[in-house]
């Protein structure tokens, strides 16, 4: 009986020796606390589940043939578990995908903490009509010491800087007598060389003075 395969012995039926049927082979197997009892799950007649030991077996052909005084013991439900077919490997458990959470997003430093600049980012204003300067003009021209380039007013800072330069000048209070304002903020308006036009970097538009 060592030599039986599963293959060759599930699906028979099942005898007695006095020829009474029990039910067909449905499987082997053994129990994991005794795994040297090889056992055989028959499915009897009234569609119960029965095992007995594989050598009460007396004989093995197209029919499997019972010992004498054989007992068929009723497989109750969940002895299932306590048992493991013969030469059937169980699939392992199929395991659900891990996924990491999604990193939530870092501010940038620059979002985090804004920085101000040390110095005024300003473009040259582009004029809408250009009038030329004369020196007939009565106003005075506040200009850089070191390279002679008209400085530019910045309200919100109350200096006078140098685009050229890229620093700010002081200019002295009787000089700023003579500089126009603004009519519309109040601010220092500031004289751009390029365009000969007065310009107000606060208001952003020209002035005719």
């Amino acid at each position: 009986m060592s030599s039986l395969s599963r293959s060759k012995i599930v699906g028979l039926k099942v005898y007695t020796m006095d020829a009474k049927y029990v039910g067909t082979i449905e499987d082997l197997v053994i129990r994991l606390e005794d795994p040297s009892n090889v056992l055989i799950l028959i499915r009897g007649k009234d569609n119960k589940l029965y095992e007995v030991p594989i050598k009460s077996l007396a004989a093995i052909g197209d029919i499997a043939l019972l010992s004498k005084d054989v007992e068929l013991k009723e497989v109750v439900a969940g002895e299932e578990k306590a048992m493991t077919q013969v030469g059937v490997e169980k699939p392992a458990e199929a395991q659900a995908p891990v996924t990491k959470p999604a990193p939530s997003p870092t501010p940038s430093a620059a979002a985090a903490k804004p920085t101000t600049p040390t110095t005024p980012q300003v473009t040259t204003p582009q004029p809408q009509v250009q009038q030329p300067y004369t020196m007939k003009t009565q106003w005075y021209i506040p200009r850089c010491p070191t390279c002679g380039t008209a400085l530019a007013y910045y309200l919100q800072y109350n200096k006078w800087y140098c685009h050229k330069c890229r620093r700010y000048v002081d200019v002295s209070p009787e000089l700023l007598s003579k500089v126009p304002r603004c009519p519309t903020c109040g601010g220092y308006l500031s004289y751009i060389d390029q365009y000969g036009r007065w310009y107000c970097y606060h208001c952003r538009r020209y002035y005719n003075v």
